[in-house]
């Protein structure tokens, strides 16, 4: 049982929020779009708005933003859906 399986959607919901169209308009894989300087920066202004949104309706975030953009680094050069 998980009991703020809220929290852990929107974590998901962070990734697609802003590493799917990311992606899909530049063509960059996980790996080139979390450590380019441009992409990885709007990657993370993207979830940072979104994790203000989150916790106005009461998520708590298990991981900050900075570490989940090296955590989608480290998944390779992975294509996301949208791609």
């Amino acid at each position: 049982m998980r009991p703020r399986l809220r929290d852990e959607l929107w974590v998901k919901l962070w990734d697609n929020l802003a590493f799917n169209p990311i992606s899909a308009l530049t063509h960059a894989t996980l790996d080139v779009l979390c450590t380019d300087p441009g992409t990885g920066e709007v990657a993370r202004r993207m979830m940072i708005e979104a994790q203000v949104v989150a916790e106005k309706r009461g998520v708590s975030f298990p991981i900050d933003v900075d570490r989940r953009i090296e955590g989608g680094a480290a998944v390779g050069a992975h294509r996301t859906s949208m791609l």
